[in-house]
């Protein structure tokens, strides 16, 4: 074991990290606090680490920081004996960072959980933890947190005069700190992301198509994909190019959207629609219109309030429709200005599903048009990012 490495990762429970208030610290903070294995899952460079950190430096008597992110194929051997290092040390708070590259984890963390009175973990994953999770249920011990790029908010943080384009085209906290080249920097993320953790983690046949994959989804953010024309394009199978996406779901860089439909297993086999974890992702690999920027921002802010999916009937298209707790909203998303002609497909569904409200997120103005099916409430893009729980409630 290198003692002198394991020091330097925790030289910060000296000085502390520098640290913008994210939204789920407090959330994160209080799970953690109750000593449970704590998960924080997202994709790279989203803050995971200093999230981390910040919790562990405030509570540094007991804290203990171990990172595997550049380490190749660690095993269960060099996770045991970095946690009985850290308990011979009399740390119990242990904080291990990409942990999902050791194959087999849950099962070591399950061991030490169960047998050490009072020890709590604090854990980090760049790709979907439960993947490599060594069949290994945590059931009751683990409480799981998805850690994103910068919502509105918390850009505004960052910025005295935040500016939406800025935000737009950025979306991580280091870009904003350090006043990075976004393009630059997001494409290291992914280059990373498709060349190091992927194969790592996953049995791709051919990894080098991953890139050629997501310059394809790019081109289609926020449009609807079939697997056998992406399959065309690549010279793959359907179901490889099935299997590729998903792989990229499991690694944070994008989700697929569901169309609407009161049966679920017809939701299930219907086409979906892409969006990518941040607009600027998809926009540092192929240059977006403004729309798209507009409607993948919208996704970014909604997804973690109820079930998202898109609706669509015979020549109407709405871009969302967020469930919560038995309820609907359709959401509507232009880039420009809108007048009443540009809610015809919002009416449409609000009529067919027996809707009282919309919503149309616009780059304009306020407004609320009452119609025979109900109310459309108009709301300019930067309001409702600064604060989408208003706008999303019934």
């Amino acid at each position: 074991m290198d003692v002198l490495n394991i020091q330097l990762m925790n030289a910060f429970l000296k000085e502390g990290v520098e640290y913008v208030p994210r939204q789920i610290y407090p959330i994160m903070s209080k799970k953690a606090s109750k000593g449970l294995i704590t998960v924080l899952k997202g994709l790279r460079r989203v803050g995971k680490t200093v999230l981390m950190k910040k919790y562990l430096y405030e509570h540094k008597e007991k804290a203990f920081y171990y990172s595997f992110d550049e380490e190749h194929y660690p095993d269960q051997k060099d996770l045991n004996e970095i946690i009985r290092y850290a308990l011979s040390n009399r740390k119990t708070i242990i904080g291990l960072d990409e942990v999902q590259k050791v194959k087999g984890w849950a099962g070591t963390i399950k061991k030490y959980y169960d047998a050490v009175k009072g020890v709590s973990f604090l854990l980090s994953g760049s790709s979907s933890l439960d993947i490599t999770a060594g069949g290994e249920s945590l059931a009751g011990r683990r409480f799981d947190i998805m850690v994103y790029p910068l919502m509105f908010k918390e850009y505004m943080e960052f910025r005295k005069h935040p500016i939406l384009e800025e935000y737009l085209s950025t979306g991580f906290p280091e870009i904003l700190l350090k006043n990075l080249n976004a393009n630059e920097y997001i494409r290291s993320i992914v280059s990373k992301v498709v060349n190091y953790d992927i194969p790592e983690l996953f049995n791709i046949k051919k990894p080098f198509l991953l890139e050629d994959l997501l310059v394809l989804l790019a081109e289609r953010n926020g449009k609807e994909i079939e697997y056998r024309n992406i399959a065309s394009d690549l010279g793959i199978s359907k179901d490889t190019a099935k299997e590729y996406i998903e792989v990229l779901e499991h690694s944070f860089l994008l989700s697929t959207v569901k169309v609407f439909s009161p049966s679920p297993s017809t939701s299930v086999r219907r086409m979906k629609k892409v969006f990518f974890s941040f607009p600027s992702i998809a926009n540092a690999i192929v240059g977006q219109s403004k729309g798209a920027i507009v409607e993948n921002a919208v996704f970014h802010h909604i997804r973690e309030a109820g079930e998202v999916f898109f609706w669509k009937y015979k020549y109407n298209e709405v871009d969302f429709i967020l469930r919560r707790e038995k309820k609907l909203l359709p959401i509507e998303c232009k880039a420009g200005s809108v007048s009443k002609s540009d809610t015809h497909s919002l009416r449409a569904c609000m009529r067919l599903l027996g809707l009282r409200k919309g919503l149309l997120i616009s780059g304009s103005h306020f407004d609320e048009w009452r119609f025979d099916e109900g109310v459309v409430y108009v709301v300019p893009l930067p309001a409702f990012l600064s604060n989408p729980e208003k706008w999303l409630s019934w």
